[in-house]
């Protein structure tokens, strides 16, 4: 059966969000120097309070992510992708904030970049 001509039925109590945005939280500063947990807590509460105030609301998933250095090693680490869906008129009006946002807490976090998805493409904050 094909899916091309499905749709939700018309019902006003259905909102759309189709913006989707994921932040991953480094459990790392100063390219793969571990943090404690109360830092890496800290580091998540913050992102999902942004999360939240500026969209609505957040989910939490817990990962692994890998990265190569400029040096050429290879840093495994553990990662929380915190994401959200929003409308285009809130995503609009957030987006300068949301920037801002990630190049501070890339600055803060001690990364050489923060790395975060937008419609399923995933953008480092150098």
């Amino acid at each position: 059966m094909s899916t091309a001509n499905l749709q939700l039925p018309n019902d006003k109590k259905i909102t759309r969000l189709p913006v989707h945005i994921a932040v991953f939280v480094p459990s790392t500063k100063n390219v793969s120097q571990g943090i404690t947990p109360k830092q890496m807590n800290m580091r998540i509460k913050s992102t999902v309070r942004f999360l939240n105030s500026k969209f609505g609301g957040s989910t939490r998933v817990k990962g692994t992510g890998s990265f190569t250095t400029d040096q050429g090693r290879i840093v495994d680490e553990k990662i929380v992708r915190v994401e959200t869906y929003t409308t285009v008129r809130d995503y609009r009006a957030s987006k300068k904030a949301l920037i801002a946002w990630l190049k501070n807490k890339k600055r803060v976090w001690g990364q050489e970049s923060i790395g975060f998805e937008f419609e399923e493409d995933f953008h480092f904050v150098s």
